[in-house]
């Protein structure tokens, strides 16, 4: 059974039929202006139905809502939820790395969520963000911004542990930064070595999307 099936079968008489049609395209992985623009509505209007149905469904992100619907036994997770799309560098450079003697075991991608709030409701990622991450990676990093509020690092020579640490790092200088223009972070962050999965690229980025967990950051 399909994620978007057990959203209806999980919490469909308590959404509203909007909300149903918002929440389907968002457990597909498509973003507040592709909603928009297929249910011919405002992003606003979009971002509005967003929040109801994070309300109701006692989630706070889309990734939580996802894999709150995964966990529930009801749905088999799919790979092309998260899986698809992926940056254009990224495939290429998994190819390369995982073609290495180790087969990828001391190389970590990251899937890193982030989302702004600003008075306790949704706000726009502030210009400068993508600038601020690529600036504070070390040179053999890479980064990908991917889909919206979603960025994917591959870190060669680190494992899972030495990942995380790194990735709470970054969100807790966004943190700073964000705080001097009047916004708040929530952040949530999954690993995956790249031997582990299925060997794709795709079946590694969604096991670490699997893998996301909420970093506690103190104001």
């Amino acid at each position: 059974m399909s994620v978007a099936y057990a959203l209806e079968k999980i919490w469909g008489p308590h959404l509203s039929q909007r909300e149903l049609e918002v929440g389907r395209l968002v457990v597909a992985g498509y973003s507040t202006q592709k909603i928009a623009e297929t249910l011919f509505i405002s992003e606003n209007t979009v971002k509005t139905h967003l929040r109801n149905l994070f309300r109701k469904t006692k989630t706070r992100s889309r990734i939580e809502l996802y894999r709150k619907l995964v966990e529930s036994g009801v749905a088999a997770p799919s790979l092309r939820t998260f899986g698809e799309s992926l940056p254009d560098r990224f495939e290429p450079l998994f190819a390369e790395l995982t073609a290495g003697r180790d087969g990828g075991a001391c190389i970590t991608a990251v899937v890193m969520q982030l989302e702004f709030q600003k008075d306790e409701r949704p706000a726009d990622p502030p210009e400068g963000i993508v600038d601020l991450l690529a600036t504070s990676i070390r040179q053999r990093d890479h980064l990908f911004p991917w889909k919206e509020g979603l960025y994917l690092l591959v870190l060669p020579g680190s494992d899972r542990a030495s990942s995380l640490d790194v990735a709470e790092r970054l969100v807790r200088k966004l943190q700073r930064w964000a705080q001097l223009k009047g916004l708040m972070v929530r952040a949530a962050v999954g690993t995956a070595a790249l031997n582990e999965g299925a060997g794709t690229a795709e079946s590694v980025v969604e096991l670490a999307a699997r893998r996301l967990k909420s970093i506690h950051l103190n104001s």
